[in-house]
């Protein structure tokens, strides 16, 4: 039984032997490994030891690897690893690394750092990049953006009035009437309406009163006056009528009183003198007869008592010499002849002594020489009448002619001296009489007679008497008043 049993598994063996696919155990090279009866090439990541009954081709375990026809598997290198059975020993991806040999995976760098060359260590972001992931890469910095640090998880938005192209490590600012939004990668010209007049400035809308209607400036322009803007403007309003502004206004103001401007986009003008205004008007209004105004008056005034205003819009003017007028008159009232206007031309008053006025509305003037006017308001100088004189303009009272003189006219400036031979018994003579005739009957009687006269009588005789015959003794040589 037993050799019946050894001999089936004989005849088993020879059977198998024959069969397609059966080979005998073979001798292989290190780096092979047996494959159905002969020698195979062990692939990379696996290895062979070959020599004889050689084993089939092995696979490395993880963290080792091998060539093609490798006899032994080696640890990865740093920088690379490998996590399966038969796997190679990969590079390290980028933003990963492993210092270690025989590492089954690599380790992940943090963010803001990114593997070397070797990915067998981390490094520091360089300026103008940034990594926010672990073991991510780092990027350079977005055109709008920057870093200028070492290490960066993240670019930074240029601020606005700067822009930057790609990887910048810094914002470059915008030229003066350019500018940006925050995170720009290039600058724009200021709108119109708006200015920017700095290095890295931002445009602004105009202020209230300017006005921009270009692109890229620098300034903003100053409305004109007569009209006005609010902010942002391209261009200025006109101010309505009744209104004005003066250069680079925001708003229109009401004229003042005393002013108006009828037009749009005007100036407030000055009413001139005879007109005046409220505040806001359009035109002035003229003053009624009787008032006035200076110019850019608010209201007339009543002309005042001496002077008058006969039109609508006009001015006040004086009375003329010789008339008066009380406040607000249209016309001025003549004074009577005898009387003439006082110095404020608001009262007539009558002709002093020495003076006449013969018509109305006129001025008192003086009495000429040789005549006189002792009342008040009278309109004429009567003349002096015979035996009487006045030398002096303006003169009351007509002066007797002195003893010996006389005055034979009307009108007399002066009295004549009696001629030679005469003389005048008393004063205001109009002629004079001849001595001879004078004493003509009474020389028999007063020649011989040696006579005295007291002083009282003497005063009461009077001087004529005496002077009379003085002048005749003087002229005829005779002696009497022995």
């Amino acid at each position: 039984m037993a050799t019946a049993g050894v001999l089936r598994r004989l005849a088993l063996l020879i059977l198998l032997l024959g069969l397609p696919g059966f080979a005998a155990a073979v001798d292989c090279d290190p780096g092979y490994g047996d494959d159905n009866g002969s020698c195979a090439l062990c692939p990379a990541g696996s290895f062979g030891i070959g020599g004889a009954n050689a084993p089939p081709c092995e696979p490395c375990a993880p963290g080792s690897s091998s060539p093609e026809s490798a006899a032994a598997c080696s640890a990865c290198p740093e920088g690379t690893a490998n996590a399966t059975p038969g796997g190679l020993c990969l590079a390290c991806d980028d933003g990963f690394y492993q210092p270690n040999t025989g590492m089954t995976q690599c380790t992940a760098c943090n963010p803001g750092q990114t593997s070397d060359a070797t990915h067998t260590t981390c490094v520091l972001c360089q300026p103008g990049t940034a990594n926010p992931d672990s073991g991510g890469i780092c990027a350079a910095c977005s055109p709008g953006t920057y870093d200028g640090q070492f290490g960066a998880t993240q670019c930074s938005a240029c601020t606005p009035g700067s822009y930057s192209t790609g990887g910048a490590t810094a914002c470059s600012l915008c030229d003066p009437g350019t500018s940006s939004p925050e995170g720009a990668s290039h600058c724009n010209d200021c709108p119109v309406g708006t200015s920017n007049p700095d290095m890295g400035g931002i445009c602004l809308d105009c202020p209230a009163g300017r006005l921009q209607p270009l692109q890229g400036q620098t300034s903003c322009l100053l409305c004109a006056a007569g009209t006005f803007s609010t902010g942002g403007a391209t261009s200025c309003t006109d101010c309505d009528p009744g209104t004005s502004a003066i250069e680079g206004s925001g708003v229109c103001d009401n004229c003042q009183a005393g002013t108006f401007n009828g037009v749009s986009g005007g100036l407030c003008q000055t009413c001139s003198a005879g007109s005046y205004s409220l505040e806001g008007a359009l035109a002035c209004s003229s003053c009624d007869p009787g008032t006035s105004s200076p110019p850019g008056a608010e209201q007339c005034s009543d002309c005042p008592a001496g002077s008058y205003n006969p039109n609508v819009g006009g001015t006040c003017l004086s009375c003329a010499t010789g008339s008066i007028s009380a406040g607000g008159a249209t016309e001025c009232t003549n004074c009577a002849a005898g009387r003439e206007a006082n110095v404020t031309l608001t009262e007539c008053l009558a002709c002093s002594p020495g003076t006449a006025n013969p018509t109305a509305g006129g001025s008192c003037s003086d009495c000429d020489p040789g005549s006189a006017q002792p009342d008040a308001g009278q309109i004429s100088c009567p003349l002096c009448g015979p035996g009487t004189y006045a030398s002096q303009i303006a003169a009351s009272a007509c002066l007797e002619c002195p003893l010996n003189t006389y005055a034979s006219e009307y009108g007399s400036e002066s009295c004549i001296s009696c001629p030679t031979g005469t003389v005048t018994t008393q004063t205001g003579a109009s002629e004079c009489l001849a001595i001879d005739a004078f004493f003509d009957g009474f020389e028999e009687v007063i020649t011989p007679i040696r006579f005295w006269v007291p002083a009282d009588e003497k005063q009461a005789m009077g001087n004529p008497l005496r002077d009379a015959i003085e002048r005749r003794n003087s002229l005829s040589e005779k002696s009497f008043l022995h």
